[in-house]
């Protein structure tokens, strides 16, 4: 259940800076060190979204993969597991990217059909 907050915290995020406009997609990226599923958000947002401004839109999710730095001996890593180890054995890592989940845009359903694009932010 974790996941339907956080999808609800989406849908409400997008609402709040664009109430009067008809959602047609948001546009997600989750990093695969957020510790947000995906799948669940995609499951989840449906169901946060009926009967707001979001109901019927699309949900498009760009997974970004974890990329690290190693504290001790300074190499760049993709960790393969939740926990980033470097091959040196070291835990001490830096989160380079792939540990945020954010809304990266949002198309908006005009009259006339047409969409257009905002990034809220």
């Amino acid at each position: 259940m974790h996941e339907y907050g956080i999808t609800e915290s989406v849908v409400t995020a997008v609402m709040d800076r664009m109430p009067d406009a008809t959602i047609s997609c948001v546009h997600l990226e989750i990093g695969s060190l957020s510790g947000v599923i995906a799948d669940s958000v995609r499951f989840y947002f449906p169901m946060a979204a009926e009967g707001t401004n979001l109901a019927g839109a699309k949900l498009e999710i760009s997974e970004v993969p974890a990329r690290c730095r190693c504290g001790s001996c300074g190499a760049e890593f993709e960790p393969d597991g939740p926990i980033p180890l470097c091959a040196c054995g070291s835990p001490d890592a830096a989160v380079l990217s792939g540990g945020s989940m954010r809304i990266l845009s949002v198309e908006v359903a005009n009259g006339d059909g047409q969409r257009a694009q905002a990034h809220p932010g």
